[in-house]
């Protein structure tokens, strides 16, 4: 994997990129995943306006016993500095979901966790934000994890229209609604098919409009549940997410026993 490139509000925290992005765990709830041929890492980076935006999200997968299959991501962000870990294990009837911030920049929340469950069409999560402890909440619908690898199975699935649940992130420094479940009503309308490069091989996948709360992202889907490509537009910029290397197993989310 390449190395992130060093932001100098990184520097003034003392943290170091290979650290910040690392996809080994440090947290004893997020155990390390083996580094062996069974399992699979992947590499997003984002884009704006066609030129690398500083930021990357790393996974690793893989099953880690009989019927459960774990995925693991991690991305650092830039402003305020902080890294995200989130931690989805997925088995037949049940989706566990766990989330760790750790935020070093101006005003951001410095230390954060949560836990979700989907089971019977239901989701319940808990978090603790800078040592507050939050009750735990139960909303009707479907887990999103917010990863970039598990948006393809949403995708697909979604076409008939999805209740989401999914850990809220947008504001890294408002204790109040960090990390708060946050429900979204998503569609995936299909567009057509584009084949898109994944480290010098060109993937083939279906084209989708994946609209949510008047955001509508376009996004290229594999025909296994992988996220191919993401593109955002605003009105400042074009935002893009593209996978680019996977070592080991290519995955199959839509093989995953949800």
């Amino acid at each position: 994997m390449g190395r992130v490139n060093q932001d100098p509000a990184d520097a003034e925290h003392g943290l170091q990129p290979d650290d910040l992005a690392a996809p080994d765990a440090t947290d004893p709830a997020m155990p390390d995943m083996p580094r062996d041929g069974e399992r699979t890492r992947g590499r997003y980076v984002r884009y704006r306006d066609g030129e690398p935006a500083g930021l990357e999200e790393r996974f690793a997968l893989g099953e880690i016993s009989p019927g459960v299959v774990r995925v693991r991501s991690v991305v650092v962000l830039r402003a305020p500095v902080g890294r995200l870990e989130c931690d989805v294990r997925y088995e037949v009837g049940l989706v566990r979901l766990q989330v760790r911030w750790t935020g070093t920049g101006a005003g951001a929340v410095r230390d954060a966790t949560a836990d979700y469950t989907c089971a019977d069409g239901v989701v319940s999560g808990r978090r603790v934000v800078d040592g507050v402890k939050h009750p735990r909440r139960s909303l009707a619908g479907t887990l999103d994890p917010g990863c970039l690898l598990t948006q393809g199975l949403l995708v697909t699935r979604g076409r008939a229209g999805v209740d989401l649940v999914v850990p809220d992130t947008s504001d890294p420094t408002d204790p109040g609604s960090f990390l708060s479940p946050l429900t979204l009503r998503a569609i995936a309308t299909l567009i057509g098919e584009r084949d898109v490069d994944v480290d010098g091989v060109a993937r083939h996948g279906l084209e989708h409009r994946w609209e949510a709360e008047g955001v509508g992202p376009v996004v290229v889907v594999d025909r296994g549940g992988v996220l191919l490509h993401q593109r955002i537009e605003s009105p400042d910029a074009v935002h893009e997410a593209r996978l680019v290397d996977v070592t080991g197993p290519w995955p199959r989310p839509l093989d995953w026993p949800v």
